[in-house]
């Protein structure tokens, strides 16, 4: 594994947009990490998130942080004056390509699986429905606001 550059976000711009909506969806602020050192290129060219620790209520570097049905990340990720990191990295995305990779991949987060995969990450039933019901909202929030790009 080894740090991405320019070159290999634009050669992998199909999983990248995927990277990108996983991340929103996620609300993972920190997918490209402050060093460019959480988005890797492995040794086949494909590109890898090896710390999702800043995902869905977890702060990257510890504590909390509001896990709402609102996908601000949509803006925030792709806005060099909030997330310069990420802004870079997906700055090679264009919205057809997020909207088509979003339409194709998000409809198939169904509730009853989003909730199997909370419950075997440990989180009780009633965290579980709570992050499950937040994801289904992102999820649908994502979609509508694409359609209105």
């Amino acid at each position: 594994l080894r740090k991405g550059n320019r070159e290999d976000w634009s050669k992998n711009k199909k999983d990248l947009a995927k990277i990108y909506l996983a991340s929103v969806l996620s609300k993972n602020w920190d997918v490209v990490g402050l060093e460019y050192d959480n988005l890797l290129t492995r040794s086949d060219g494909k590109l890898m998130v090896i710390d999702p620790g800043g995902s869905f209520h977890f702060r990257a570097q510890g504590g909390f942080k509001p896990y709402d049905e609102e996908p601000a990340e949509l803006h925030t990720l792709m806005d060099p004056n909030r997330q310069s990191q990420s802004a870079r990295v997906f700055g090679v995305l264009d919205k057809d390509l997020i909207r088509s990779t979003a339409y194709n991949y998000l409809p198939r987060f169904k509730r009853s699986t989003v909730h199997k995969m909370f419950a075997r990450s440990g989180f009780d039933d009633d965290m579980s429905k709570q992050f499950t019901d937040t994801f289904m909202k992102r999820r649908n929030n994502i979609l509508k606001q694409l359609a209105e790009l």
